[in-house]
């Protein structure tokens, strides 16, 4: 397959999995005929989909069960890093941070983090609060543009569909509140991947004849995953001898099976079946936390 057909492939996914998505706004949709309100969803999931919204440059992951101290937060988003030349970096972030308060929300978790960042304006600077060792400390970041694009896709894909919700946008008059498109983002005992549940219609694209499995939208460098072999466009259908159809299913049988320090994945990759074995070292194998860029 050419660079360029797997970059409309992605674009194509993508576009599907904003449909499927779609369907209970679609459906909710009064006063409209049902064609102008799928196109209406539609745009507004490609939206959200896109990656529009603020960020200030950080990775973050809830609180692991059991880590938090008696001295320490109890909830809240932990920094695992800080990127360069960021709002964050220029605000003081350190990875490490336990960021508690973000414009006078109280930080609950990482994703909820996440949606709070992404909802605060460009350029607006909010106070934040972080417990840096058993001080708590007061900053001030200005979030950034988020820049509309889906980091784990090719830059032709990232095009097209930057296109297509502009596109959408003005043949529906899209506007109000964007619904949120739900996306799995993790790394399950350190294999190092993030990943999405696909059934139905996506499954179905993808050559999936078990109807459903597990769609890997990035693979961090160094990781468990990249020394398999393991790429994003890939869907995950087996661990071990059993199937996996959605996320949680392949949480629970990596723990199962990674004891041994490796295991084989069943993936299908352009329309074919393929084993890998993914080899796991000591320190991979008991983080299971999810990493949120934002």
């Amino acid at each position: 397959m050419t660079r360029q057909a797997r970059s409309r492939r992605w674009v194509h996914a993508a576009a599907a999995a904003a449909v499927l998505a779609a369907g209970p706004v679609a459906a909710s949709a009064a006063g409209q005929d049902d064609g102008a309100a799928a196109r209406h969803a539609l745009a507004l999931r490609l939206d959200t989909l896109s990656g529009n919204g603020s960020r200030i440059g950080v990775t973050v992951h809830d609180i692991e069960p059991g880590a938090a101290t008696a001295s320490g937060p109890a909830e809240g988003a932990v920094v695992s890093e800080v990127r360069s030349g960021s709002a964050a970096a220029d605000a003081g972030f350190e990875a490490g941070d336990v960021i508690v308060q973000f414009d006078g929300e109280r930080v609950r978790g990482a994703r909820q983090f996440a949606r709070l960042v992404r909802e605060t304006p460009a350029g607006r600077g909010v106070a934040a609060t972080v417990v840096r060792g058993a001080e708590r400390r007061e900053l001030r970041v200005a979030p950034e543009p988020g820049g509309g694009r889906m980091a784990f896709l090719p830059e032709a894909a990232r095009d097209g569909i930057d296109r297509a919700v502009d596109r959408l946008r003005r043949r529906s008059g899209a506007a109000g509140e964007r619904p949120s498109f739900r996306m799995e983002l993790f790394a399950p005992r350190r294999l190092g991947i993030r990943a999405q549940a696909i059934e139905g219609q996506m499954a179905d694209y993808f050559g999936i004849d078990g109807g459903s499995g597990v769609l890997i939208t990035s693979v961090e460098d160094e990781s468990a995953a990249a020394r398999a072999g393991l790429r994003a466009g890939d869907v995950i259908t087996a661990v071990g001898e059993r199937p996996v159809a959605d996320v949680p299913a392949l949480r629970r049988r990596l723990a199962a099976e990674t004891a041994a320090g490796e295991v084989v994945i069943t993936v299908v990759r352009d329309g074919s079946e393929t084993r890998v074995t993914a080899e796991f070292d000591a320190s991979e194998g008991t983080n299971g936390g999810a990493r949120i860029r934002i």
